[in-house]
């Protein structure tokens, strides 16, 4: 129930800023944001503020990395233990280069679910680049790889 009252007030306060259109009331709802996904427990946290993240990259770059740069230190310091796949994707879409630097250190078979989240939106180069380093480190993701090739296919056709 915390986590509707959370999603709704975020996405009250995205909405507000987003119709007053001012990089002021922006800033603001993003750090509101913040604050609020900072009371949620750190998986639900890392879903929050990636969708959040994902959905100021494309006009409000700077804000979305912000919100981005935290996330990115928790998984570079190992304490993530899961990534939802919606989590996952969100990253790719937020930032394809951050996805592919903290790949190695992302929570077991959540490197394989990067993959996939490469395919689901399209940037096969950043899949293909991930199935090269996973195929040089010896592992062997079947279900990423067969995806990949899949993709690779329909673009060559």
């Amino acid at each position: 129930m915390t986590a509707i009252r959370f999603l709704t007030a975020s996405l009250a306060f995205s909405a507000l800023a987003f119709a007053q259109s001012t990089n002021g009331a922006m800033e603001d709802a993003a750090k509101r944001f913040s604050e609020a996904s900072g009371k949620v427990p750190l998986e639900l946290r890392l879903d929050f503020q990636l969708s959040g993240a994902q959905a100021l990259a494309p006009k409000y770059p700077a804000l979305s990395r912000q919100m981005l740069k935290p996330v990115l230190d928790e998984i570079e310091t190992g304490k993530v233990q899961k990534m939802s796949f919606d989590a996952l994707r969100s990253l790719a879409e937020a930032s394809p280069t951050d996805a592919i630097a903290v790949a190695n250190r992302l929570p077991a078979g959540s490197k394989d679910a990067l993959m996939s989240a490469f395919v689901f939106i399209h940037r096969t180069a950043d899949a293909v680049l991930l199935l090269r380093d996973s195929l040089a480190h010896g592992q062997a993701p079947l279900q990423p790889a067969a995806q990949i090739l899949k993709l690779l296919a329909k673009e060559n056709a």
